[in-house]
C-alpha cells in the first residue's frame, strides 16, 4: 500500500512539473507572438482580449482603433489587421481560428485563448 501511494505521489509530481513546463512554454510563445504584432495589431488584439470571448462589432473596433465611424477604408484596414494577426498566430504556433470572424457581427477571440492570455 505504501509503495502504491509513493507511485501515485511521484506521478502527481511529474504531472505538476509537466504542467508548469507547458505553461512556461505557452507563456514564452505568447510573449513572442505579442512582440511580432504592430502597434495597431496589438491594440486590436488586446481589445479583443478584454472581452473574454465576446463578439466585438466592426463599428466598435473602428471607433476604438481610429476614433472615427466605420467607413469602407477602415473596414478594409480592419480586415487586413485581422488577417495579419491570424497569420502571426499561426506562425507563433497557435491555431489561427483562435481569432474568429463572426459574419454579420464582428470578431472575437475564443474564450479559452483570451482568458489564458489575460492571466
Amino acid at each position: 500500500m505504501a509503495e502504491k501511494m509513493e507511485q501515485v505521489q511521484q506521478t502527481e509530481e511529474k504531472q505538476r512539473v509537466a504542467l508548469h513546463q507547458h505553461s512556461a512554454m505557452t507563456e514564452r510563445l505568447q510573449e513572442h507572438f505579442i512582440k511580432t504584432l504592430t502597434k495597431k495589431e496589438q491594440q486590436l488584439f488586446h481589445y479583443l482580449q478584454t472581452t473574454n470571448g465576446g463578439i466585438v462589432s466592426r463599428e466598435e473596433l473602428c471607433d476604438y482603433l481610429w476614433k472615427e465611424p466605420l467607413n469602407h477604408s477602415r473596414m478594409s484596414q480592419l480586415s487586413v489587421l485581422v488577417k495579419k494577426i491570424k497569420e502571426k498566430l499561426a506562425a507563433a504556433g497557435f491555431s489561427d481560428d483562435l481569432l474568429q470572424t463572426i459574419w454579420g457581427s464582428g470578431y472575437c477571440l475564443t474564450p479559452e485563448f483570451s482568458m489564458s492570455l489575460v492571466e
